[in-house]
């Protein structure tokens, strides 16, 4: 069953017109099958209609994210700069529930016209939830693609000596070069150092390594817990660190693109089993994959896929290994009798 929060973002999708053909009969089974998700849904839907929220170019994502600073604000990190940090509001459930809809769907005109201002205090935090992506300029000039599911913790300014930032997911950075000041990126245990540069880090809470993956110039990574170790990367090499046993090593990647695709919303696979791929659309779709023969699942595929169209990425995998799916509430099932990429 959709929680809370997802629930808040089919909502949003739906009525923005954002939901394509395989979302929307998810969502709708799902509605069919919880009759008092549907009563809310109902009720949001004339709220909204009522609202006449009918303004171009509404990106339901960056609304979803400005309203929700403005809800709950993450507790900046005190350890790394030593700002006070802000009160987070508390909600109750049944107020998260609808309250915080109605808000989003009530207070949609005004802040898409006049817009949300910044949280005024001296530690900036940016957060993407499922599905979304976003771009962040820097107060240096320096931009950030950040992944869903990601977080990042800046100072309002850098300072003179030092331009530090805290990472939690993953996130592409494109570094505006500035010899009097590093720029440092704290990610779960790994500390990387760069002057001016591009590069991939993936960092996420419950994977065993963290990885940085650099396109362009030179980064250094090294153990927090140990600075004496270090690691130096250039273009197209691979840093990973194993969080548990505190361990840095590196490598070639042959494929960069499979590691930088996703900024332009492109999933990028090399040889990936049918079964790999699944897992990365549960995560990302909030779907449940199945095979009507387990030996599917050990199909493999290499090539670039459009990642922001469930419907896309599925009839690009049945074209591609010969299959067919179907699409059963929030559950889809690949059938075939052969595993022959085309």
């Amino acid at each position: 069953m959709l929680d809370n929060n997802s629930f808040i973002r089919s909502c949003i999708r739906d009525f923005s017109d954002e939901m394509d053909e395989i979302e929307r009969s998810i969502f709708i089974e799902f509605l069919n099958q919880h009759p008092q998700k549907q009563a809310h849904y109902n009720e949001l839907k004339s709220i909204w209609s009522k609202a006449n929220i009918t303004l171009p170019n509404i990106d339901s994502d960056k609304l979803e994210r400005k309203l929700r600073s403005r809800i709950n604000v993450n507790i900046s990190s005190k350890e790394r700069f030593e700002n006070r940090q802000p009160k987070k509001r508390l909600f109750s459930a049944k107020r998260i529930q609808l309250g915080i809809v109605s808000f989003i769907l009530l207070m949609a005109v005004s802040v898409v016209w006049f817009g949300v201002g910044e949280i005024t205090s001296n530690t900036i935090s940016k957060s993407t939830h499922r599905w979304q992506r976003s771009l962040i300029t820097l107060g240096d000039g320096s931009k950030v693609w950040l992944n869903e599911l990601s977080t990042i913790e800046f100072p309002e300014q850098f300072s003179e000596t030092e331009r530090t930032i805290i990472l939690s997911g993953e996130a592409f950075f494109e570094v505006t070069p500035d010899s009097l000041r590093p720029f440092v990126i704290e990610s779960n245990g790994l500390i990387t150092r760069v002057l001016g540069t591009s590069f991939n880090i993936k960092s996420y809470a419950d994977l065993e390594a963290v990885e940085v993956t650099v396109r362009t110039g030179k980064v250094s990574i090294e153990n927090y817990e140990s600075p004496t170790v270090k690691l130096e990367l250039l273009p197209n090499e691979k840093g990973t660190f194993d969080k548990d046993e505190g361990v840095l090593s590196k490598s070639i990647i042959n494929n960069p693109e499979k590691y930088f695709g996703w900024i332009n919303n492109f999933m990028v696979l090399e040889n990936e089993t049918l079964n790999e791929v699944a897992q990365m659309l549960e995560s990302r779709f909030e779907i449940e994959i199945q095979f009507s023969d387990p030996a599917i699942g050990l199909c493999q595929l290499s090539g670039k896929l459009k990642d922001n169209s469930l419907t896309g990425i599925l009839d690009a995998i049945s074209t591609i290994l010969n299959l067919t799916y179907e699409v059963k509430g929030r559950t889809i099932t690949f059938s075939g009798n052969k595993c022959v990429q085309k």
